[in-house]
């Protein structure tokens, strides 16, 4: 049985993505800069700081969702009715799909770098290949 490389290195758009996306917590990858970009690869630690983001985040839309709709009709924020059904159902739409990022993370981050790496290896016996080709 392999034992799939979690370690891959990425360069360019990807990376930039990729960083991002660890600040926000939804990809736990520990950055690490080498001559072609940079080495990626899971962490754990980068996991649980997700977890503590969302987990925050979760709080504080809940509390402002309940305050918004407890203040009076003329608050600033939810004038109206449908204001507050459409501020409703976007907690309840992107809640969800934040809390499944965050805990899922790892192990997509680990199915990432394992593909990126194969597909690294398939890039250079494509050129190794294709060399051989061109001498003879």
């Amino acid at each position: 049985m392999d034992i799939p490389e979690t370690e891959c290195i990425v360069s360019g758009t990807l990376s930039l993505v990729l960083y991002l996306s660890c600040l926000t917590g939804l990809a736990p990858l520990r950055f690490e800069s080498v001559q072609k970009g940079w080495k990626i690869r899971p962490s754990k630690a980068v996991h649980v700081y997700g977890i503590l983001l969302i987990t925050i985040f979760v709080v504080f839309a809940i509390l402002s969702l309940c305050s918004a709709l407890v203040m009076e009709p003329r608050s600033f924020h939810m004038r109206n009715t449908l204001d507050r059904v459409v501020g409703v159902f976007t907690l309840l739409l992107l809640l969800p799909v934040g809390v499944v990022g965050a805990l899922t993370g790892y192990k997509r981050m680990r199915n990432l770098t394992t593909y990126l790496a194969q597909v690294d290896k398939v890039c250079i016996r494509a050129r190794s290949g294709s060399k051989l080709r061109t001498e003879t």
